[in-house]
């Protein structure tokens, strides 16, 4: 499944889920922070003078710094709560917030010295961190050249990406009913862009073919990100046990903003040339951030603890109803208020592909529904 990491005790494939209000609680905010990304990353790069236009890097650069603090606090919590067990069974530990406030950052060291003490167990994390932040980067690209709707449908073609990596690096099997939902959707996706080759609606520069190819790469790093990810994290680490999702998150933010820094010196020095002076200067770090900018930010490193949240206390249906609902969110509210015309086209392919997300992620009920 797309970017998603089965826990221990379910299958990736098929798995039944009855929504508790934790779950459904996780599913809507997953909606929201999906649909709000894209039409805010949309409505940040509408009608805004180049020179003015804020730097992807920094934006992912400050995304992933973020999520590094986030995760460091809690890896801190995880291990007071080991100390001192709550109680009611609550997130926080079973200690006053006083103490709570002086010994956070002393749990965060130790559990940091761990992960420092094992540098080899940290190794295989860097190679999805690499894939994730040229997905981040060029995710930007695929947003400044595609509608808000046509992205989101789209880049549901991850799911298909996703399905043909597991097989051939996790061995996974899929029923036919899942293959035929995998063909349906990309049948939906090819509705979508010929809608949109022949929709004039939108008078913005877009570059159709460039947005397609963005989105393809990024679906495909999108794939071979998530499931090399999946892999570390269901795989032991050096001490035989699991090591914690909270302790992975962190070490994939670190390599994350290594190889973000890394990049932008090479882009700077020696991709572009430093002797060419017919390169524009390199924006400074948080040039062009408004209040927007920020927001975006905080929901680029909230979705991405959201999804980790989302693998621990629920299931592919959540996640994958949750990136289809997105759809019709974003759609919705691209309409309202960024002017976007929905023609007949979108409307079928989009209902294509929210019914192929639905049975290849509930494939056995489906099953049962055609056979009654």
């Amino acid at each position: 499944m797309a970017d998603r990491l089965p826990t221990s005790k379910q299958d990736a494939i098929g798995a039944k889920s009855v929504f508790s209000p934790f779950q459904l609680t996780l599913l809507s905010l997953m909606v929201v922070q999906n649909s709000s990304v894209v039409l805010l990353g949309r409505y940040s790069q509408a009608g805004v003078d180049p020179s003015e236009k804020f730097s992807t890097k920094s934006l992912v650069a400050l995304t992933e710094a973020l999520k590094l603090v986030a995760c460091l606090f809690l890896i801190g919590l995880e291990h007071l709560k080991e100390r001192y067990p709550a109680e009611n069974g609550g997130f926080l530990p079973g200690m006053d917030s006083t103490n709570l406030f002086f010994e956070l950052p002393t749990a965060i060291w130790t559990e940091l010295s761990k992960i420092i003490a094992e540098p080899k167990n940290s190794i295989v994390v860097s190679p999805p961190a690499a894939l994730y932040l040229f997905q981040n980067n060029i995710l930007y690209v695929a947003l400044a050249n595609l509608s808000a709707p046509v992205f989101q449908v789209c880049y549901q073609s991850k799911l298909v990406t996703t399905a043909l990596v597991s097989v051939l690096m996790l061995n996974r099997h899929y029923v036919k009913l899942q293959w035929a939902a995998l063909v349906s959707l990309g049948i939906g996706v090819a509705i979508v862009v010929l809608g949109e080759q022949g929709d004039s609606s939108e008078k913005e520069d877009l570059d159709l073919p460039v947005g397609l190819f963005a989105v393809g790469l990024a679906s495909l790093s999108s794939a071979f990100a998530g499931v090399w990810f999946e892999k570390v994290v269901k795989g032991a680490g050096n001490s035989g046990k699991p090591t914690s999702l909270w302790v992975r998150n962190v070490e994939l933010a670190f390599f994350s903003i290594v190889f973000s820094i890394v990049y932008n010196f090479f882009e700077r020095n020696v991709f572009t040339g430093s002797s060419n002076t017919s390169v524009q200067p390199e924006k400074p770090f948080l040039h062009g951030f408004t209040p927007v900018t920020y927001i975006l930010v905080i929901l680029q490193a909230g979705g991405g603890l959201l999804v980790a949240a989302i693998v621990k206390y629920a299931d592919n249906v959540v996640k994958g109803l949750a990136t289809g609902v997105a759809v019709v969110v974003s759609t919705t509210f691209s309409c309202l208020f960024l002017g976007t015309a929905v023609t007949i086209n979108f409307l079928l392919g989009g209902f294509l592909i929210l019914t192929s997300v639905w049975v290849f992620s509930n494939h056995e009920k489906a099953t049962k529904m055609m056979f009654k």
